[in-house]
Formats: structure tokens, sequence, C-alpha cells
């Protein structure tokens, strides 16, 4: 079959899948958020490529003194969220947040989308 490229408004790109992340992201706490363990917050991070997105990593869990509402204005309290090593193609990602009260549990069905499109070549994002 013969396709008249003049008559395409668009180039196409092949697909090629990239590995999903088997790794949950590494969360750093700063600021008095790393004093306490009363408020959990859970994070998983997804890559995309140029024509689709991973599933959701392994998700993490960290273990705040505040509520984010509490948190310092100033960027002082934060987490850190540093992703896991990138998969071939991947050409950014996406972070992904989600709360529980205490002894609750998180499940990827309950992740918000917190930032997406970040960077590749950004490792890291403050929260």
């Amino acid at each position: 079959m013969k396709i008249e490229k003049s008559l395409l408004p668009f180039l196409s790109e092949k697909f090629n899948k990239i590995n999903d992340p088997t790794s949950a992201p590494v969360l750093t706490p700063s600021g008095s958020l790393s004093n306490g363990n009363q408020f959990p917050l859970y994070y998983a991070i997804s890559f995309n490529s140029t024509v689709g997105e991973t599933k959701a990593s392994p998700i993490a869990q960290v273990n705040v003194s505040k509520a984010r509402d509490n948190w310092a204005s100033d960027g002082t309290d934060n987490i850190k969220i540093t992703h896991p090593t990138a998969p071939v193609g991947a050409k950014s990602w996406n972070l992904y947040v989600a709360t529980a009260s205490s002894g609750g549990t998180v499940v990827p069905s309950d992740l918000l989308r917190l930032a997406s499109g970040i960077d590749i070549g950004a490792n890291d994002f403050v929260d």
C-alpha cells in the first residue's frame, strides 16, 4: 500500500514502549517536617515517552510533623522527591501525591497528579 505523503499534515512517530518504573522515588523531608511522623504523605512517579506514559512507580511514603496547610510559606518546609533511574526513551516525568489517615492505605487510584511533564534532566522535584 502506498501512502501519499503530501496529504499528511503531520509527521508520525513510531511507538517505542519504555519500561515502567520498578523503584519508588526517594523522599527527603527538610525543615521542621523531618522531626515528626504524625502526617503520612505518599508519592509515586511515571515517565513519559513521545507518545505515552508508563504505569506509576511503586508508592513511597514519608511521615512528617505538619499537615501540608501548615508548612512554612518561606519554602523551608518541603519534601524533595528524587525519581529512580529513567528508562531509555523517557522524555519527561510526572509526580503523583496522596494523603491518608495514620494507619490508612493508599493504592495507585488514590494518587493525584501534582506535576506533569517535568524535564527528564531534572532528577528532583521539591514539593
